[in-house]
């Protein structure tokens, strides 16, 4: 039998959240508290109500992602606190805090945060993640490099914007059933930066837990780059281990959620 959440404990919750609605409004210190409180209080509650081991590795994944996020804010150095600096990553982390609360506070208050549409993409990212890893390595290679916005300096003029994720898997796969593979990007062509081309980075996201994996192709298909995500998952597992959370990423190649 689980454990109702404590009112005091929502009324903090809640006050965090509008604290971080508005970060202009307040200093810095105030906003770096709230959301260094955020992650750990839902995360908190979701174990002391047996909830987390529940959840999907996915899941389990995007709490962690936003434990570490919210460490982030809290500890940033002195010459990066800048709520316009952070206000993207603040706006996520409202927003996913307000999904992970809905887990534990059904029909107690509404969360208006939370996206309607965030439990459908967590799922939809574990059949993503299934396709990518099902290609041949050149399709996923070309796949990361397409979806990574193209430098100022690139010489590629074809490619004006980036493409959906879904878009591309589709593609690769019509394409391989024909046997037809990309073309090696040339030197100006790649749109990652030189020593992170979509082989490598490829490679560094196998390496991550394979519910970790999922998450990182949910931000993919959401529009974020593949570098980034990537290496924000790897500092994120990092980062997790202040709060006693460690997790083997190094070898993992099998098809999980």
């Amino acid at each position: 039998m689980t454990t109702p959440p404590a009112e005091p404990l929502l009324q903090d919750l809640r006050c965090d959240l509008d604290v971080l609605a508005s970060p202009d409004a307040s200093d810095w210190p105030k906003v770096a508290d709230a959301a260094g409180r955020l992650a750990p209080t839902v995360w908190e509650a979701l174990q002391r109500q047996g909830l987390l081991e529940g959840l999907t590795p996915h899941d389990q994944a995007a709490v962690h992602y936003a434990l570490a996020l919210g460490n982030r804010i809290q500890s940033a150095p002195h010459r990066q606190r800048d709520i316009a600096y952070w206000r993207p990553l603040i706006d996520e982390l409202r927003s996913e805090i307000a999904h992970f609360a809905t887990w534990w506070t059904p029909g107690t208050l509404a969360w208006p945060e939370a996206d309607p549409e965030r439990a459908q993409q967590g799922t939809g990212a574990i059949e993503l993640r299934k396709r990518l890893i099902a290609l041949p390595p050149s399709w996923q290679h070309h796949i990361l490099e397409r979806l990574t916005p193209v430098r100022r300096y690139s010489q590629d003029e074809s490619a004006n914007d980036t493409p959906a994720l879904a878009a591309l898997l589709r593609h690769a796969e019509e394409q391989t059933r024909l046997m037809n593979f990309p073309p090696a990007p040339g030197p100006f062509t790649t749109r990652l930066e030189p020593g992170a081309r979509g082989q490598d980075v490829m490679a560094r996201l196998l390496l991550l837990p394979e519910g970790w994996q999922t998450e990182v192709v949910r931000r993919l298909a959401a529009g974020a780059g593949p570098l980034t995500s990537v290496s924000d998952a790897g500092m994120a597992l990092n980062i997790i281990r202040v709060f006693g959370v460690r997790l083997a990423w190094n070898a993992s190649t099998g098809s999980g959620q």
